[in-house]
């Protein structure tokens, strides 16, 4: 069915109407098109459309803006979102990860917890694979890294393809796997003291196969994650290795069910990306390949099934990088497969399992030497936009220009959890439709998207709850949420920002006005912290002299709140009267009036 460009807009104020028409999609079995306004390449005009071989997406400066680390046969790619458009500035060597001969993989986690995302990159020249730590601002708005690899613990690396964060025993801290070539894969174990210790063999993974990719997902839903290893055959080989699916048993050991699961792919391997297409609330597979792809359906019970056949997924290609994402905003997931030197594919989830392919339709059926895709929301809209990476020619940043549904855009911060909530599950229900997100740490080929989690919600105008599974443990539970806007989740907290079509970090801190206001017995002060600093928080009377110091130490980017009682440093109530609470935090300062009755 092919629409007028806006024409799902213009019925906004027609609810019923709008209703009507997507039903009889549904029921219909039909795939909407949009006429004219499709994708749009703007890689060129955005300062990103160098060659690479591999792509993550990251705010490595948490300044709420999707930022694009770029892998290359030369030096490694740090491009840096501008405030206020669609412009990138190339900052990898003052931000010192620029070297980078033989780069592949590149992931980010914050290993530390110090609320800024640190980098692994993985090298195929043996020795030179590096964890960056983000070392945040040096004091001009410049963030800088520092090699940490080998006081880490990270040491006697061979070559490494390719790298995935994630929380494997739920202790809080991110730890890190190495899909290698012609060696053992390693298992990193965080100590949490900013070192590591690799468990591998103790761990039961002893896989030695040319590994290409590896991915995180708790496919079983019993609460840890779960590893899936993509291998591939050495050059001049007849020996086709077989994939691996680690399941995690819960007790810092693994069990490789790869082949009574069905999962252990036997051709020549490039990518994996875990989604639930159905919407039935178990995570499915699916895996590139040079030869025929697999797309395996969860059917539970340790069991999957390769749809790919039925779904006409299995042509004889060169397939690499892959992602899962719904770019229509329907409700399902969708997806995109680079094929090397032939037509891209965008399916389009249909959402009564089929897909149609629309790729050469919507724009982004590249022809070329692709190798690498990463999604994410750039302009945060609502719409989910497509980093395609070449290898030898210009890569591609799509902008979505098509999608005219609901939507609902999250971030989030784990407290107990890793911080950048890798490994958390969001289940998201909305009227007869029930949807599910799991935030990786590394997936598809030589790729990691977005930690902005994203939904699409169809016709739907009303989110009836949300719930937040962390890694931890913890459950959060958030009711009767709006569409098209973007929050902030945080562990034990649940939604503390709540800012339509905005950036929740425009302001580099925050202060709120004190509640109950004016007060007697005590009142709440709640400010907001954007990166790394000392924070001050005073209170002065209105002759200027200080009263109380509420805050003077260093801070975490996160929302705080602290109650004040109405007395002094000594302990003393103070009289009735206007006081006056200052915050501090680098360059801002912000001062605000209260008043105390007695």
């Amino acid at each position: 069915m092919v629409l007028p460009a806006g024409f799902l807009k213009s019925l906004e104020k027609r609810p019923n109407m709008r209703k009507i028409l997507l039903t009889i999609v549904s029921v219909l079995n039909l795939t909407i098109v949009y006429a004219q306004e499709n994708f749009e390449n703007i890689a060129v005009d955005a300062g990103v459309s160098p060659p690479g071989l591999g792509a993550s997406i990251i705010d490595f400066n948490v300044d709420g803006l999707m930022d694009i680390f770029i892998t290359a046969k030369g030096s490694n790619m740090l491009f840096q979102r501008n405030p206020g458009d669609l412009k990138f500035t190339e900052v990898a060597h003052i931000a010192g990860v620029y070297y980078g001969i033989n780069s592949r993989g590149a992931t980010w986690a914050d290993y530390n917890k110090d609320g800024l995302p640190d980098l692994f990159v993985g090298n195929v020249s043996g020795g030179l694979s590096t964890l960056y730590k983000n070392e945040g601002d040096r004091g001009d708005g410049i963030f800088t890294f520092s090699d940490v690899t080998d006081s880490a613990g990270i040491r006697d690396l061979p070559m490494v393809f390719s790298s995935a964060w994630g929380d494997y025993n739920n202790d809080g801290y991110i730890d890190l796997f190495l899909s290698t070539g012609n060696a053992f894969k390693k298992l990193y174990k965080n100590l949490g003291d900013g070192s590591f210790i690799e468990v591998s063999y103790q761990a039961g993974i002893r896989d030695s196969s040319i590994g290409r990719g590896s991915t995180w997902g708790d496919y079983d839903n019993d609460g840890d994650l779960d590893l899936y290893i993509v291998n591939e055959t050495e050059s001049g080989s007849d020996f086709s290795p077989e994939n691996r699916l680690y399941r995690n048993n819960g007790d810092g050991t693994f069990t490789d069910i790869s082949e009574p699961a069905g999962v252990n792919c036997d051709r020549i391997g490039k990518g994996a990306a875990w989604g639930d297409y159905d919407n039935d609330g178990d995570l499915d597979l699916f895996v590139t390949n040079d030869g025929k792809n697999r797309f395996y359906k969860n059917i539970g019970n340790d069991n999957f099934i390769d749809i790919a056949p039925d779904l006409g997924f299995s042509d004889s290609l060169t397939s690499y990088g892959v992602a899962w994402g719904d770019f229509n905003n329907d409700g399902y997931l969708d997806l995109y497969v680079v094929n090397n030197y032939r037509l891209n594919n965008l399916y389009i989830n249909s959402g009564h399992g089929t897909f149609n392919d629309l790729g050469s339709k919507l724009g982004v059926a590249d022809i070329g030497s692709g190798n690498s895709v990463v999604i994410a929301d750039f302009n945060e809209d609502g719409k989910l936009d497509i980093y395609l990476v070449r290898s030898s020619e210009p890569s591609q940043l799509y902008i979505n220009k098509f999608a005219e549904n609901n939507w609902l855009l999250i971030t989030v911060t784990g407290k107990k959890s890793p911080y950048n909530g890798i490994g958390a599950k969001i289940i998201l229900y909305s009227g007869d439709l029930t949807q599910y997100r799991e935030i990786s740490g590394g997936s598809g080929y030589l790729s990691q998207n977005s930690m902005l989690v994203h939904f699409g919600l169809g016709a739907h105008n009303i989110i009836d709850s949300l719930i937040i599974r962390w890694p931890a443990g913890t459950i959060d539970k958030i009711l009767n949420i709006k569409t098209n806007q973007k929050i902030h989740i945080i562990e034990g907290e649940g939604i503390v920002s709540n800012i339509k079509n905005s950036n929740i970090f425009q302001k580099t801190f925050s202060l709120f006005q004190n509640y109950p206001n004016p007060f007697n017995q005590e009142t709440e002060i709640r400010f907001y912290v954007s990166r790394p600093c000392k924070v001050k928080l005073k209170i002065y009377n209105t002759l200027g002299q200080l009263v109380k110091t509420m805050v003077n130490e260093e801070k975490l980017p996160g929302n705080y709140s602290i109650i004040w009682n109405g007395k002094n440093e000594k302990g003393k109530d103070l009289p009735s009267g206007v006081y006056i609470y200052i915050l501090r935090a680098k360059n801002y300062i912000e001062t605000k009036k209260m008043v105390l009755l007695r």
